[in-house]
C-alpha cells in the first residue's frame, strides 16, 4: 500500500515538471516580448553613452595681464608727459642756436651744451619709452579691445624714433666752419635739412603722443 503511494506521488511529480518545463519558456518570451521595442515601427536607439573631449570646446581665449604691464604702463606715461615739454626746449635751443650761426655769433657753451644735454634727456626718454611701449605691446597683443590705438601709436613712435636719430646725424651740418662768417639771413649749409628733420620728428611723435591721450577705447 504505501509502495503504490508513493509510486503515485512520483508519478504526480513528475508530470508538475514536465508542464514547468512546457510552460516557462513560453511566459518567459512573452514577457521579453512586452518588454522590448518594436524595431520594425520605431528606429533603433544607441543608448551607449557619448563623451566630448574638454579640448575640442571652443573656449574664448581670456588675456591676462600682469603688474609688471601696469607697471610699464604708468612709467610710459609719465615720461611721455615730460616727453613734450623737453621736445619743444630742444626746438628752441636749436633755432637759437642756428639763427646765431647765421648771424656770425659763436654761441656760447652754455647755450650749445643746453642743447646736447637736452639732446641727451629726450634721447632717453625715447628710450625708456620705446623698451616699455614695446614690451606692452607685445604682452597686450590678445587683447582685441584697443589693438587698433595701440598699434598706431606704437608704429608711429618707432617712426619717429627712427626720425630723431637721422636729424641727430644732421646736427654737424648745422654748424658754419669756424673760418668762415655767417651772412645775415643766409641759410647754413645742412641747417635746413636738420631743422626739417627734427620739426617732422617733433611732429609725430607730438600727434602719437596726443592720440593716446584723446583717443579712448
Amino acid at each position: 500500500m504505501k509502495n503504490r503511494y508513493r509510486s503515485g506521488l512520483a508519478a504526480c511529480a513528475l508530470m508538475q515538471l514536465a508542464a514547468l518545463c512546457t510552460i516557462a519558456p513560453a511566459v518567459l518570451h512573452a514577457q521579453l516580448d512586452s518588454v522590448a521595442p518594436d524595431t520594425a515601427s520605431s528606429p533603433r536607439i544607441n543608448h551607449r553613452p557619448t563623451f566630448t573631449p574638454a579640448d575640442t570646446v571652443l573656449r574664448p581665449r581670456v588675456a591676462t595681464l600682469s603688474d609688471a604691464y601696469y607697471t610699464r604702463l604708468h612709467i610710459h606715461l609719465l615720461a611721455s608727459y615730460v616727453t613734450l615739454p623737453i621736445m619743444a626746449t630742444e626746438y628752441v635751443l636749436g633755432e637759437k642756436l642756428i639763427h646765431n650761426e647765421q648771424l656770425g655769433i659763436r654761441s656760447t657753451g652754455g647755450l650749445a651744451d643746453a642743447h646736447v644735454a637736452t639732446a641727451v634727456g629726450l634721447t632717453g626718454l625715447f628710450a625708456l619709452n620705446t623698451v616699455t611701449g614695446v614690451l606692452n605691446l607685445y604682452e597686450a597683443r590678445h587683447l582685441p579691445e584697443g589693438r587698433t590705438r595701440r598699434t598706431i601709436h606704437a608704429v608711429a613712435m618707432l617712426v619717429a624714433d627712427g626720425g630723431f636719430a637721422y636729424t641727430a646725424s644732421l646736427g654737424g651740418g648745422a654748424k658754419l666752419p669756424r673760418s668762415e662768417t655767417g651772412i645775415p639771413g643766409a641759410p647754413l649749409p645742412g641747417a635746413d635739412q636738420h631743422r626739417r628733420a627734427a620739426i617732422a620728428s617733433i611732429s609725430v611723435a607730438t600727434a602719437a603722443t596726443l592720440m593716446m591721450w584723446l583717443w579712448k577705447n
